[in-house]
């Protein structure tokens, strides 16, 4: 059995599981995951615009994947594998190979292009990963000279997926996009999706907006827009500002992937949740229910693009009045610091408005 999951952000931290959750890793064989961390370096410059930074460090690394039987492949086209610049990615990839940890989707163009092949179950498996510089995402795009992820919009891809099934028993499309902390993914995804599939994809598993959206059903091929964070502790941004997250965006679904004996895709899903206050993860009966409700919406036979579009941006509505609320105001006001008092760094924003 092979797993996929969603965003994994380690840090510096000791990340646990229940035994329901490790039965599970330990049944399994493989881990497809989408990494969002760069090795830690305090000698690198951050990038300058993103607020947060996420880097892990390599004994939070293995003490997660060494606990558990099942082998991690993971995907690095995100956007934070460049949160470090080209030196932090040379000293993750150096790690993930000198770890003897799979890993792929970040490189120069010519290489992000050609599809990450592995063996499982007797079948070869040709995983894409890419991801976008739309300004919701940010990622940085490959070129033949500077190192990066592939667009999804490289119009190579269509033709390189239909090259890949002609060689290959299945193929899964990792995209890293979408608008975060919305509930559904944008038409323009959808129909992206809808080509990759027609192309000759088996599978496409998103994954960015940090919050769980539903499957939608093409042509007998399923598509994941985002499984929401897997492993995602509360974090400082580059200010020192804790970033905590809400119950919701600590909700995720893991893919189970399979094959009958006539070689036939088996898949399933389970709800998963990461307490980020003990740092540890379990089974979520809400994280399925939430899933399968927002599923409902991508029923095209149900809901054409005209009514989605309007529930799509409802939930934009619904989001940007969340974010302008007075506990969001009053809680931005007046954030915790990592090295000052609330109050010391109210003061010091303070000072720094009335100097500027």
């Amino acid at each position: 059995m092979m797993l996929i999951t969603g965003d994994i952000f380690i840090g510096n931290l000791k990340i646990s599981y229940d035994d329901d959750v490790k039965r599970l890793f330990d049944s399994s064989t493989y881990l497809l995951s989408n990494f969002e961390n760069v090795l830690q370096s305090s000698s690198l410059a951050m990038r300058e615009d993103k607020v947060s930074n996420l880097q892990f460090s390599p004994e939070a690394f293995w003490n997660f994947f060494s606990s558990m039987s099942i082998e991690p492949i993971l995907t690095l086209a995100n956007n934070h594998i460049h949160d470090l610049g080209i030196k932090g990615i040379e000293n993750t990839l150096e790690f993930l190979q000198t770890s003897r940890i799979r890993h792929f989707g970040v490189g120069l163009a010519e290489r992000v292009i050609v599809p990450y092949v592995f063996t499982y179950a007797d079948k070869k498996i040709a995983l894409f990963a890419c991801s976008s510089n739309d300004p919701e995402v940010m990622s940085i795009k490959a070129d033949s000279k500077n190192v990066g992820v592939l667009d999804i919009y490289d119009p190579r891809l269509l033709q390189a997926i239909n090259s890949a099934k002609l060689t290959s028993d299945y193929v899964i499309v990792l995209p890293h996009w979408g608008i975060e902390f919305i509930n559904y993914p944008a038409i323009i995804q959808r129909k992206l999706a809808y080509g990759w599939i027609d192309a000759g994809a088996d599978l496409v598993v998103g994954h960015h907006p940090h919050i769980i959206q539903g499957k939608e059903v093409y042509n007998s091929k399923s598509i994941y827009y985002s499984l929401g964070n897997f492993i995602f502790p509360n974090m400082f941004n580059k200010r020192g500002v804790l970033n905590k997250w809400r119950k919701e965006n600590s909700r995720s679904i893991v893919i189970k992937l399979n094959f009958d004996q006539n070689g036939n895709p088996l898949i399933s899903e389970h709800g998963l949740f990461f307490n980020t206050n003990t740092n540890s993860l379990s089974f979520s009966n809400e994280s399925i229910k939430q899933f399968i409700e927002k599923s409902e919406f991508l029923r095209i036979e149900k809901y054409d693009f005209r009514k989605y579009y309007n529930i799509f941006n409802d939930d934009i509505y619904r989001y940007q009045r969340q974010r302008r609320s007075i506990l969001n105001k009053v809680t931005a006001f007046y954030p915790k610091h990592k090295s000052m008092s609330r109050f010391k760094y109210f003061l010091y924003r303070l000072s720094r408005k009335l100097l500027n």
